[in-house]
């Protein structure tokens, strides 16, 4: 507690007149930019299960709310402490298995209760009475809003029972981009068919309880890993990129693909 109280501190140090004039010069749009930064720098070291710079980054997340909050508290909107008491009550009200005594049978009604509150909650919010909307979870990225779309028309009855037709989903928009660029169509049209091509597979990722958005991160981080190394077997050849076949690249990619087989696609990168 008390270092909490301490950050409290330094960040009411850092805003006033005599504090640090980068600090003090920012506001709540400026500082988006390193929300969503430091959030996805957190992620990166649960994915390495580097526990000692999951630590730090969740120290520049915890900054960020302190941060948030005073700019909340000097325009007289709120206070962190409203923010604490916020979620506390918010978090006692939808653990009513943990906080009230109620008997629940498993996950799956913890679950639901929890959706029910939530619903209830909003109940006296204007509603257009539609489950979906342009503006559903537009702060999201693309892949992450998709989930949330898809699970939403989900809960509703709209969605495959099982996996296996999603596939043949995939295969049907795949083709359908295929002919769009055979026919030559604009890049609108190419957009919008590579578009359901990805939609189709955040929904293969949501029926297999994937996450489509960690899932292609992981992947990124295992290309650039691959690719480092064959970075090391181009310059241990005595050539420049430049002067290898794409065979010759292609030769050095398999073997490396072939060394890491079995490894972490999440190790560290250097």
């Amino acid at each position: 507690m008390q270092e909490l109280l301490r950050l409290k501190e330094i960040v009411r140090r850092l805003r006033e007149p005599g504090g640090c004039d980068w600090d003090r010069a920012q506001d709540f749009s400026s500082m988006r930019e390193h929300l969503l930064e430091e959030a996805h720098e957190l992620i990166e070291a649960v994915d390495r299960v580097d526990h000692d710079h999951m630590r730090e980054e969740l120290g520049d997340v915890l900054f960020l709310v302190f941060f948030y909050a005073r700019l909340a508290e000097e325009s007289g909107h709120f206070a962190l402490e409203d923010v604490a008491r916020i979620v506390s009550d918010k978090l006692v009200r939808r653990h009513p298995h943990v906080f009230a005594g109620r008997e629940v049978s498993g996950v799956d009604e913890i679950l639901k209760n929890w959706e029910q509150i939530k619903a209830q909650e909003k109940g006296g919010q204007v509603s257009t009475g539609r489950m979906l909307e342009e503006k559903t979870a537009l702060h999201l990225p693309a892949l992450l809003r998709s989930h949330k779309v898809q699970s939403r028309a989900a809960k509703a009855g709209f969605d495959w029972p099982e996996v296996g037709p999603v596939f043949a989903k995939l295969e049907e928009e795949i083709d359908e981009l295929k002919a769009a660029l055979s026919e030559n169509q604009s890049r609108e049209r190419l957009e919008e068919e590579l578009g359901d091509v990805l939609f189709t597979v955040v929904n293969i990722a949501r029926h297999l309880e994937l996450n489509a958005e960690l899932s292609l991160a992981r992947s990124v981080r295992k290309f650039i890993a691959r690719f480092q190394e064959v970075e090391d077997q181009v310059r241990e050849s005595g050539r420049d990129f430049a002067s290898h076949t794409l065979a010759e690249l292609d030769s050095y990619w398999n073997s490396v693909r072939v060394s890491s087989a079995g490894s972490s696609a999440g190790r560290s990168l250097e």
